[in-house]
């Protein structure tokens, strides 16, 4: 696209190019297509857009949006032509090349036209045209938009569309080739009766026979596919129509311009140009007055009572962005694989230790844990231990947020609420067993890493960004079990410190602050100032000491 204005679609990116005052340049493209933006280089005589086109199975291909603004020097536009072209493989540059020759079927032979045409001869490039005029003036038709491409290999098809307002008609560039899309927004609907109905039929509670750690991940596996399993069989895609609606009365009226926009440039007629500029006024009209119209309709229809008013203010405050070029060790990251690994890099270096140097404390830390691993696991552990019931499992569930996201295995917490009675006495013994045999899954300790940038923070670095676990709900309700029985511990022996409010039951911030202001309060009473320090560690958690952490519960004699 060329004289671009920014819009925004669910099913589309749009990316542009600098804003200048030709317009500017834009490639529209659906999400659904692996791709990634190409930062344009510094250029001199044309605008341009480029990205890079990766599909499956194929090679990728740099596709460049490009503008030549007709008072630019006739000659030496082909030096950022020559730049544009050594931005990837497979190089597509299509757009306004303000160039005419006979070669692509118009009546004069420009200065421009012929440099184009000398510069692709000299490195085997091929131009591509319409076969009838894209731009029409008062007297005149000539072709002006055209498409360069080298090494590239396909059918192609290429048309002069007489469609929209413009002077210069849309000109449609098809090549054909079989590729698999991402579908990144599939909607779907889970039959939820079905679901409890199939797990009813196909299964049938024994007790687990668990006598080690790898019956434990056999019994998590098998679980975890049987619910997958039975999901899929529940579920089926929903067709979502991704069509913007027009109203009726507007597209006969777009239709009727397109027939009087394709007459006028046959005819030449002034009365039929009078009557193509009346019908785009009122297409423009009847548009702006059907979308105000939509708008106060969708807003007065908004309550507080049902949820919609926050659900729609929640929706224009947060939009998501996405996650710009990052700038690692080896430059500037573009593609989502290498972002990924500059993110991952990034977090690696954030959850590395500090350097202690303090070696008798590293001793005696690993020392002591070290000692713990080698003690015998004896009976009476298993004898003392007082087992989960399913009625405390079901209570944890039902406190599920059915919003939450799911982690990497992708069970989800509603899936949990429509479990039968004969799963949850399942899970439940999984639990129990956990807590037999102090093994938790490897499965479960996998996590999706979702970055979310820091408020105010440059997006270009990696380190700005805050890893977002999604964590898997078999993990989370296992570790909600585990909390409860270490609370217990830490309450029974008075462990914790009065004056720790954070991560504790009944207490908040609130709390600490009144805390704060009786000190202020008693102070300023008998005619005393009041000092305080406030720490805020950072990376405290992404830098934990676990052996050192595993080093304190020891020393708190907490259970195994």
């Amino acid at each position: 696209m060329t004289s671009t204005e920014q819009t925004d679609h669910n099913e589309i990116t749009l990316l542009l190019g600098g804003i200048t005052q030709g317009g500017g340049t834009g490639i529209l493209i659906k999400k659904c297509l692996p791709h990634h933006h190409i930062p344009t280089p510094q250029l001199h005589f044309v605008e341009a857009t480029s990205i890079s086109l990766n599909l499956t199975n194929k090679e990728p291909f740099t596709v460049t949006s490009i503008y030549i603004p007709p008072d630019t020097d006739p000659t030496l536009y082909t030096l950022d032509l020559e730049t544009l072209i050594q931005l990837g493989p497979n190089p597509i540059i299509c757009g306004d090349f303000n160039a005419q020759h006979q070669n692509w079927g118009s009546p004069i032979n420009t200065t421009r036209g012929k440099e184009l045409v000398r510069f692709t001869q000299v490195l085997g490039m091929e131009i591509l045209a319409p076969p009838s005029p894209a731009r029409f003036g008062f007297n005149s038709a000539t072709i002006l938009d055209l498409a360069v491409i080298k090494d590239f290999i396909l059918p192609f098809s290429i048309i002069s569309l007489p469609e929209l307002y413009s002077d210069h008609n849309p000109v449609k560039l098809t090549f054909q080739l079989k590729f698999t899309t991402l579908h990144n927004s599939v909607t779907t609907h889970t039959d939820w009766t079905k679901f409890q109905n199939y797990l009813k039929n196909q299964t049938d509670y024994r007790p687990l026979k668990i006598n080690s750690n790898m019956d434990i991940e056999i019994a998590v596996e098998k679980f975890t596919k049987n619910l997958q399993k039975t999901h899929r069989f529940a579920t089926k895609t929903v067709k979502k129509s991704t069509a913007t609606y027009i109203h009726a009365d507007i597209k006969d009226l777009i239709k009727t311009r397109n027939k009087t926009k394709k007459a006028w440039q046959t005819l030449r007629n002034p009365l039929i140009k009078t009557e193509l500029n009346r019908i785009e006024k009122l297409i423009k009209k009847l548009d702006k007055n059907s979308r105000q119209k939509d708008q106060t309709e969708e807003l007065e229809a908004l309550n507080t009572e049902d949820g919609t008013l926050w659900r729609k203010a929640k929706i224009m405050r947060k939009k998501a962005q996405k996650i710009p070029a990052l700038l690692g060790e080896n430059g500037f990251a573009y593609s989502d694989s290498i972002k990924a690994e500059t993110t991952a890099l990034s977090l690696e270096k954030q959850f590395s230790l500090n350097d202690l140097s303090h070696r008798e404390t590293e001793n005696e830390v690993k020392k002591s844990t070290e000692n713990f691993s080698t003690l015998p696991f004896t009976n009476n552990q298993i004898d003392n231990f007082e087992c989960i019931q399913p009625s405390e499992v079901i209570k944890v569930i039902k406190n599920l947020n059915i919003k939450k996201a799911c982690g990497l295995e992708c069970i989800t917490n509603k899936m949990f609420k429509n479990l039968p009675c004969t799963m949850i006495f399942e899970f439940t013994e999984i639990i129990n067993n956990i807590f037999k045999f102090n093994y938790f899954s490897k499965a479960w300790k996998t996590a999706v890493v979702v970055p979310v940038l820091k408020h105010g923070k440059d997006p270009t670095q990696p380190e700005n960004y805050r890893p977002i676990s999604l964590l898997s709900t078999f993990s989370k309700l296992t570790e909600n079990f585990i909390l409860d029985k270490l609370n217990e511990h830490l309450a029974e022996n008075k462990i914790l410190c009065p004056e720790q409010f954070g991560f504790r039951k009944s207490l908040t911030t609130t709390h600490q602050l009144l805390r704060v202001v009786e000190y202020i309060t008693s102070g300023f009473e008998i005619g005393e100032c009041t000092g305080a320090v406030f720490l805020d560690v950072q990376k405290a958690f992404d830098r934990v000491w676990i052996q050192g952490l595993i080093h304190k519960l020891i020393r708190y004699k907490t259970p195994p």
